[in-house]
Parts: structure tokens; C-alpha cells; sequence
């Protein structure tokens, strides 16, 4: 990795810890750039403005989250699998970026509604919820292939599933269940999801 992008990567991983610790409004580039062991012109070098870091913060942690996601899931093969890789992925980057997750959702519906950059940050969070369903729809063609289902409404079914699984991991954050209550729900999730997609 060169310099450069050790630097920005650095900048980018600071600027995540405090927009999510204080919001977009009351964070300031000072505090990043304190948090980040540097200058503040220097986060100036490499964003032209707050807004510009701060939608670069929500790209660098989308990719780093597909990027997990896509390695768990393409290292298996069957339906089963990949099915049990995103959920568990999913599950635990949830888990271990809580603060990042609520960065996505507390600060970015307010930017959304509230800035002239309201059309590129929504164009950020649509593009992502569609590459996620679409990974989910493509381990669901891989069940429908090996005989799991039949239905033809595997584009809806993903949209859905994403959605509840989604409500699935904030349930075992929130009320702090067991890893052994965890995978018991993840089990009752995924059989919802089969036995309602067969029928």
C-alpha cells in the first residue's frame, strides 16, 4: 500500500471514529485531524471540504463492509453456505462497527435531507442496498438451481430477507443476546426464509 493511500486510509478511519461519535454538524476537521495524528491542512490535501470527507467516510466503509462480504460468500459453493457466510458476516460487521452503522443511519438521513449533496448521498446508500441484495439474490439462484425453491420472485424475496435481516441483527445488538441465541435465530430466520419462498 503506498503512502499516500496510508495517509487518506488514516484520515478516513478518524474521520469515521469522530463523525460517529459526534455527527456530522458537531464534528469539525480539527478534531479529525487531531484524532488522525496530523495537521488539519493536511486533511485538505486530499478533501476539498467536510461534506466531501464525510460522504468519502461512508464509501470507505461500504467497500471495506462489501468487501468482507464478498470474500465470506465466494469462498463457498453451495447454497447452504453462502447462505450461513452472509448471514454470520453480515451479523458480525453489525456487531463490530455498531458506531459506524449508526454513522449510516443517524447522520446520513440527516445530510440527506438537509444539504445540496442530498442527491449524491442518496445515490451512495441506493447503489449499496442494491449490490447487498443482489448478493443475496444470487445465493438465492444457487438455491432455487439446487432444488431448495421454486418461486420466481427471488428479486423480491432478497429485497426482503436483506430487510429482515437486517431487523434480525439489530435484535441480538440491542438486546445484547448470547452468540448461542444468536445462531438459534439466525437458524429460525433462515428456515422463515426457505419454507416461505417454497410454499
Amino acid at each position: 500500500m503506498s503512502r499516500e493511500k496510508n495517509k487518506r486510509d488514516q484520515i478516513l478511519y478518524s474521520a469515521s471514529e469522530v463523525f460517529a461519535q459526534k455527527g456530522y454538524h458537531d464534528a469539525n476537521v480539527l478534531e479529525i485531524a487531531n484524532q488522525a495524528a496530523i495537521g488539519k491542512g493536511t486533511i485538505y490535501e486530499y478533501f476539498d471540504s467536510k461534506m466531501t470527507l464525510y460522504l468519502e467516510v461512508i464509501k470507505f466503509n461500504i467497500e471495506r463492509y462489501l468487501t468482507r462480504i464478498r470474500n465470506q460468500v465466494l469462498s463457498k459453493t453451495t447454497f447452504d453456505e453462502r447462505l450461513h457466510a452472509f448471514i454470520i458476516c453480515h451479523t458480525e460487521i453489525l456487531s463490530e462497527n455498531f458506531k459506524y452503522a449508526g454513522l449510516m443511519m443517524n447522520n446520513s438521513a440527516d445530510v440527506v435531507f438537509n444539504s445540496k449533496n442530498s442527491h449524491e448521498t442518496l445515490k451512495i446508500l441506493a447503489d449499496t442496498r442494491h449490490e447487498i441484495v443482489q448478493i443475496i439474490l444470487d445465493i438465492l439462484t444457487i438455491g432455487h438451481e439446487e432444488g431448495k425453491f421454486s418461486s420466481d420472485h427471488l428479486d423480491y424475496y432478497a429485497d426482503l430477507f436483506f430487510e429482515m435481516l437486517n431487523r434480525s441483527a439489530l435484535r441480538s445488538l440491542v438486546m445484547q443476546l448470547s452468540k448461542e441465541k444468536q445462531q438459534q435465530e439466525q437458524k429460525l430466520l433462515i428456515h422463515m426464509l426457505i419454507n416461505g419462498i417454497r410454499h
